[in-house]
């Protein structure tokens, strides 16, 4: 997923997200076009925040519109197993959040067995 921002010649800015194919995905980008009399920071926030949902769906190969059409929910274990750990990824980068471990040094001061 990107967003990219366009600038029409009369100035006014636009973000569009795309997909890892480089095409414009509709949905957002509809919700976007009707909020445009929003700021850019705002509307690319928002576009941000969708594209954790939209890369979650197409990892996991989900047709949203198929699910919305015949009104099948999402289970536990793909809000458990999926979503969840898409929202814990580091959006920025693609990668997870690493987990840290700290290892106790012994000072100097303390006695040896």
């Amino acid at each position: 997923m990107k967003i990219e921002t366009i600038t029409h010649s009369s100035g006014e800015q636009l973000p569009i997200l795309f997909d890892d194919k480089g095409l414009p995905i509709p949905t957002p980008n509809e919700f976007i076009l009707g909020r445009r009399h929003l700021s850019t920071n705002t509307l690319t926030r928002n576009l941000r925040e969708l594209s954790v949902f939209y890369y979650w769906l197409e990892n996991g190969k989900i047709d949203l519109w198929k699910r919305i059409k015949t009104s099948q929910s999402f289970s536990e274990a793909e809000i458990k197993g999926g979503m969840i750990e898409a929202l814990r990824r580091d959006q920025a980068t693609d990668r997870k959040i690493a987990r840290l471990a700290v290892l106790r040094i012994r000072s100097i001061n303390e006695s040896q067995p």
